[in-house]
């Protein structure tokens, strides 16, 4: 298959095991059946007709598979929601919000998950920056040019394996022309009070006979951002602060009116371009982001102790700067009919990735990253209805961190490396039966090669090498008990095995204020989830509710272990057991419907607990329960909404000393609301599109109980967005 030429296969140090045979078997069989099944249909077309016509707004039919829930953002959604972070785009989705370490730097949390648990993907291949690795790191992505954001919570994200075990989001960069785009340029301002902050974007697509060339570019400026009040709590501050050296004998004063250093500059530029050749579509594109954000000053402990502040080191009070270089090659072919019912579809990436920290003058961190990855898939649709999705992917990943320490006013550089190699394979399949049913069933086989390149003199030679097969499953069952109404359960065991950091990496950490110990020992983490979603989608009314349950057998975390290395808490690697369960909804309701006029209300909510079942405490920077109520019009002349978002108070936080990273303080209840409006002014074969938007306009302080600094940096206070968007 075409898969197999593009994708590589497994490492050679590698060998094939039981579980690829039986995997390559299945994949084998599961081709075998469905092409039978299109020779033997004929007498079984016309019962299963009727499932043809299957209502699945919510889910993504091209992912093939849904597998439990995918939520699909794009078109005018996703232009209103515009954020600089991906994560705030997502924020107030159903189980999902955003870690908010700054403006720039925020990552998508699933369900009280986030970190290496949660997959951030462009194309269905990985971003190739360091955003899992801490929350002050940003996701190497501007939201500005996507085209569409997928959202897969729970079963869905089986076919990325471990590195999205808690959920997953892809994104559409809108790099590489679609065959169906004409000709256009496209230009977008933007503005907004919060942070005087500045947008300009340009996109033109252009034809060449019968190629499509498509050039990106944008330039986004932003300041500290406002706050209704003070920074820190009140506890935190009288406590001083949590992340700097014991030596700092006060508090600085509590910064009033606006966040310090949150300001950021982001610019970035692209080359793409869409070939046609003998029923394949071949792409190719080449991009590079560049971005340079400040995080607020208590966001990192500064780890000098013993020397002289500002002089021969690091003062606590120097402002941290993060100048971050990603570059990015994609390459695409697919082929959208090959035989009959059969799309292949194969990508590779190769990235370059440089990260800098600066507190102040001195270069304190330095990250490199290079990769390189292959994907290859393959989806066949039976004339039965039935679905069959497979595929192979490659990749390899090199990484090195530099970190500088001062003592006694004399820098001392640790290098740390390390490389990680693998592959895997996966099936995934759904066939409906007995007229109302739907049977689903997949599996990810992943194997992977994790390596220490420089280990430190005494480290284990045992250690210094592991390898990881990791055998993830899920199976479903749908039943459509009317045209409208669909019931559905879904059982998953997956699997997930330690990142690199958490094997080999030892050195401070200033993003969390701790020293980071890892277990080369660890093992991988298994977690067994049930969901249940019923699903209600008629003329007027669309309701979806869900309710999960997901138990983590070798949780891996960060435990105290009670004493310093170079003033910092150290922390090690450890495992756990640990529980997630929660409940989500959905209701939409159109309350009037007339031409191209339209009146709907939706109202959404969400409630998560996490469990450390090893310790029998919460969890921390578990998601509060959330409700929101939106108001929508639409009169053909314009579009325009009203919400109101809820964040329940959450005081279910683990039993902790003040100072250690477990720590977290009980959380307040806060009330947002915002508006929008939306005038679209086509003529003459452009399309001018004006917004404004405004956010908190009570002006309310809210702190975001899931964020590393929700005691240092509220969210945002009010902020009014003026755009515009001319296509032509």
């Amino acid at each position: 298959m075409i898969c197999n030429k593009t994708a590589a296969p497994a490492p050679p140090a590698v060998r094939p095991t039981a579980l690829v045979r039986r995997l390559g078997g299945l994949l084998s069989l599961c081709l075998c059946l469905a092409a039978a099944a299109d020779e033997t249909a004929d007498d079984a077309i016309h019962e299963l007709d009727p499932l043809e016509a299957r209502a699945r707004a919510e889910a993504a039919p091209r992912q093939a598979l849904a597998l439990g829930l995918t939520r699909d953002i794009e078109g005018d959604e996703l232009a209103e929601r515009l954020s600089p972070a991906l994560a705030d785009l997502l924020a107030w989705e159903p189980g999902v919000t955003a870690s908010f370490y700054s403006p720039a730097a925020s990552r998508p949390v699933v369900r009280g998950l986030d970190g290496y648990r949660v997959g951030v993907f462009e194309n269905r291949l990985g971003t190739g920056d360091v955003s899992d690795t801490s929350p002050d790191h940003a996701v190497a992505m501007d939201p500005v040019f996507m085209r569409r954001v997928t959202v897969y919570k729970g079963t869905p994200a089986l076919r990325f394996g471990g590195a999205a075990i808690g959920g997953a989001v892809d994104v559409d960069g809108g790099r590489i022309p679609h065959p169906d785009d004409e000709p256009s340029t496209r230009l977008l301002a933007h503005a907004e009070t919060v942070n005087n902050g500045r947008l300009a974007a340009l996109e033109h697509t252009a034809a060449a006979g019968t190629w499509l060339l498509r050039a990106q570019a944008l330039y986004r400026e932003a300041g500290d951002y406002k706050i209704p009040g003070r920074a820190r709590t009140d506890t935190y501050h009288e406590a001083n602060r949590i992340r700097l050296p014991p030596t700092v004998p006060a508090p600085a004063p509590n910064p009033e009116g606006r966040v310090p250093n949150t300001g950021l500059r982001t610019r970035s530029a692209g080359l793409g371009k869409l070939v046609p050749a003998r029923g394949w579509e071949i792409g190719a594109a080449l991009n590079a982001y560049l971005t340079e954000y400040g995080v607020p000053i208590d966001g990192h402990a500064h780890g000098n102790p013993f020397s002289e502040p500002g002089e021969t080191a690091p003062s606590p009070f120097d402002p941290v700067r993060i100048d971050l270089e990603n570059f990015r090659f994609l390459a695409t072919a697919r082929r959208p009919a090959c035989g009959d019912g059969t799309t292949l579809d194969t990508r590779a990436r190769l990235s370059r990735f440089r990260q800098d920290e600066r507190e102040g003058a001195f270069l304190t961190n330095s990250f490199r990253r290079t990769e390189a990855e292959a994907r290859g898939e393959v989806l066949h649709t039976a004339r039965t209805g039935g679905l069959l999705s497979g595929g192979l992917s490659a990749f390899r990943a090199d990484y090195r961190n530099r970190n500088t320490s001062y003592f006694l006013g004399r820098p001392f550089e640790d290098t740390l490396t390390s490389r990680d190699h693998g592959g895997a394979l996966f099936a995934l399949g759904e066939q409906p039966f007995g007229g109302r049913w739907i049977a689903e069933a997949g599996a990810h086989l992943g194997l992977r090669h994790a390596e220490r390149r420089d280990p430190p003199e005494g480290f284990p030679d045992n250690l210094r090498s592991r390898r990881f097969a990791t055998l993830s499953t899920a199976a479903g069952l749908r039943l459509h008990l009317t045209p409208a109404l669909e019931l559905s359960l879904h059982l998953a065991e997956a699997r997930r095995s330690p990142a690199s950091e958490e094997l080999f990496i030892e050195a401070p950490h200033e993003a969390t204020g701790i020293y980071r110990i890892p277990d080369p020992a660890l093992r991988h983490e298994r977690v067994r989830s049930v969901e249940a979603v019923a699903r209600y989608e008629g003329e007027r009314l669309f309701l979806q509710a869900n309710a999960f349950v997901r138990d983590f057998d070798g949780f891996i975390y960060l435990r105290n272990q009670g004493f310093e290395i170079e003033g910092l808490v150290a922390y090690r690697h450890v495992q756990s057991p640990a529980r997630f369960h929660g409940l989500e909804g959905i209701a939409r309701f159109t309350l009037w419907s007339e031409a191209e006029r339209s009146v709907h209300l939706q109202v959404d909510a969400d409630l998560l607990r996490g469990q450390d079942r090893g310790r029998d405490q919460p969890l921390p920077r578990i998601p509060p329960a959330r409700a929101s109520l939106r108001l929508a019009a639409e009169t053909g002349v314009f579009a325009a909404h009203l919400e109101v978002r809820r964040a329940f108070a959450q005081n279910r936080v683990p039993d902790s000393v003040f100072g250690t990273l477990a720590y977290q303080a009980p959380t307040p209840a806060y009330t947002l609301l915002n508006a929008g409006l939306r005038l679209p002014l086509d003529a003459r074969g452009s399309r001018l599109h004006l917004t404004l938007r405004g956010e908190n306009l009570l002006n309310r302080e809210a702190r975001h109980h899931p964020s590393f600094l929700k005691d240092i940096a509220p969210l945002p206070g009010r902020s009014l967005r003026a755009g515009i968007e001319w296509t032509f």
